[in-house]
């Protein structure tokens, strides 16, 4: 199994997203993984860089009826009490996700997700259903040192 090729059809979907709780679905093809194949792993967090905060881990469980995909292989994560991402707490949620099939490990994957719904608008951005101003960065291209001079320069756009 070529782990790049896992890692590029491995797909997070939010089912559910509110304060209460948050449901999501990990699924790959089973093309790519193979019918017998199994979703192992969890995901840690919260975790921001501008916060401290306590982080638990929520293992990846077996998908629900109503929440497989038809031909893939899909696991389900609850975490209960979640930590919304938004521009102002950059919350994510982060771990290892393993393709495993007849008790052998063929490949992991290392994911970060975030947990928000977006819609973009003209002259506004609302995630989670909170409006913020859409403020543009001309900018081509971007350096790891230039994403925090941005935020704090109030971009919120690239």
């Amino acid at each position: 199994m070529n782990p790049a090729r896992f890692h590029d059809s491995l797909r997070i979907e939010d089912l559910d997203l509110s304060p209460a709780e948050a449901k999501l679905r990990l699924s790959v093809p089973e093309a790519v993984a193979g019918p017998m194949a199994e979703l192992r792993g969890r995901l840690v967090g919260p975790r921001c860089r501008f916060s401290s905060t306590v982080e638990v881990a929520y293992p990846l469980r077996p998908a629900r009826p109503a929440e497989t995909v038809p031909g893939a292989v899909a696991a389900r994560v609850v975490i209960p009490e979640p930590c919304l991402w938004d521009p102002d707490s950059p919350f994510v949620y982060m771990g290892p996700v393993e393709l495993w099939s007849a008790g052998q490990r063929l490949a992991e994957v290392s994911v970060v997700h975030p947990l928000r719904v977006v819609r973009l608008e003209a002259t506004e951005i609302w995630v989670n259903g909170r409006r913020f101003p859409r403020r543009e960065a001309p900018r081509k291209r971007v350096i790891a040192e230039d994403w925090l001079n941005l935020r704090r320069e109030g971009y919120t756009v690239l």
